[in-house]
C-alpha cells in the first residue's frame, strides 16, 4: 500500500491495543519493523476498544461498557455454514 494514497485522502487514521498486539505477534521479524515503520508514517490516534473483554483488553486501554455493543458485533462475525 502507497501512503501517498492515504495521506491525500485526508483521513484520520485510529487504532486500539488490538492491532498493536496484531502486529507484535508477528513472527517474521523483518516484516514486524516494516509494518510499524509504516504505523509510524501513518501517525495514527489510539483510542480505547469500545468494550472489555477479560482476557484480550488492555487496562486503560478498553471502555468497560454494558456488554451490548461486543455482543451484537459478535452476532454479526459469526461463521457461515458452507454450502456443500
Amino acid at each position: 500500500m502507497k501512503l501517498e494514497v492515504i495521506e491525500n485522502l485526508n483521513a484520520e487514521i485510529f487504532l486500539t491495543h488490538i492491532q498493536i498486539d496484531e502486529l507484535n505477534r508477528c513472527s517474521d521479524s523483518e516484516k514486524r519493523a516494516r509494518l510499524f515503520l509504516m504505523l509510524i508514517e501513518l501517525r495514527p490516534t489510539k483510542i480505547p476498544t469500545e468494550s472489555f473483554v477479560i482476557g484480550t483488553s488492555r487496562i486503560g486501554s478498553a471502555k468497560i461498557g454494558d456488554g451490548k455493543l461486543i455482543e451484537k458485533l459478535r452476532k454479526g462475525n459469526q461463521k457461515k455454514p458452507t454450502m456443500q
